[in-house]
C-alpha cells in the first residue's frame, strides 16, 4: 500500500457522515448512490515521494510521503502533506490501512500526536480510512478530541475513505 501513494497518482476520497454517539462520534454512513458519491467526493494528487521518516514535533514539508518510525502515531500509516495547485493552502492527508469489518476506535493519543506536527495552522487534515472496495466498518473518534477544537469549522467531516481494489492495484503485498 506505502508504494502505491508513494508512486504518484490521483486518489478520490468519498466523505463518511457519521452521528453522535453516547461518548464517541461514529462515521459509518457511506450513503447510497453514485449522485451521492460525486457530492461527498475529492480529488487529490499526489505527487511520487521516498518514504521519509515521521518523528513527534517533526516540521513536515510539502510533497513528502512520511512513515512512522514507531508505533507511537497508533491512529496512522502514514500521511502525505501535499499542496493542491489551486488551493492557497496545504493539505495533510492521514492514510489509515484497514481490512476488517469491524468498529474501529481512533485513538485521541494518536490523533493529538498527529496535532503535534509541524504544519501550517490553516492547513486542512483528512483521517483517510483505506479500505478494500465494499467494507464499511464503523470509525468512532471521542467527543474530547473534536471538542478541542484542533479540527477547524469542519472538524466532523474530516473522516474520509479511499477504496482500492487491493487484488488488482497491490499484487500480493498489502504494506509495502
Amino acid at each position: 500500500m506505502h508504494r502505491l501513494l508513494r508512486r504518484g497518482r490521483t486518489i478520490q476520497v468519498s466523505r463518511i457522515r457519521g452521528h453522535r454517539g453516547d461518548s464517541n462520534f461514529i462515521y459509518s454512513d457511506y450513503g447510497p448512490g453514485d449522485k451521492r458519491k460525486r457530492e461527498d467526493s475529492e480529488s487529490f494528487e499526489l505527487p511520487p515521494s521516498e518514504d521519509h521518516p515521521l518523528r513527534e514535533n517533526k516540521k513536515l514539508e510539502v510533497g513528502r510521503y512520511y512513515r512512522p518510525e514507531s508505533t507511537t502515531f497508533s491512529t496512522i500509516d502514514s500521511l502525505f502533506f501535499i499542496q493542491p495547485p489551486d488551493e492557497p493552502t496545504p493539505v495533510l492527508l492521514m492514510f489509515h490501512f484497514l481490512c476488517n469489518e469491524s468498529q474501529h476506535d481512533a485513538e485521541e493519543r494518536g490523533l493529538r500526536d498527529v496535532d503535534g506536527l509541524e504544519i501550517p495552522l490553516e492547513a486542512r487534515k483528512y483521517y483517510i480510512a483505506v479500505t478494500p472496495e465494499g467494507l464499511r466498518l464503523k470509525i468512532t473518534v471521542p467527543f474530547s478530541y473534536l471538542a478541542s477544537g484542533r479540527l477547524g469549522d469542519k472538524g466532523l467531516m474530516m473522516f474520509f475513505r479511499f477504496i482500492i481494489s487491493l487484488s488488482t492495484e497491490m499484487g500480493s503485498s498489502r504494506t509495502e
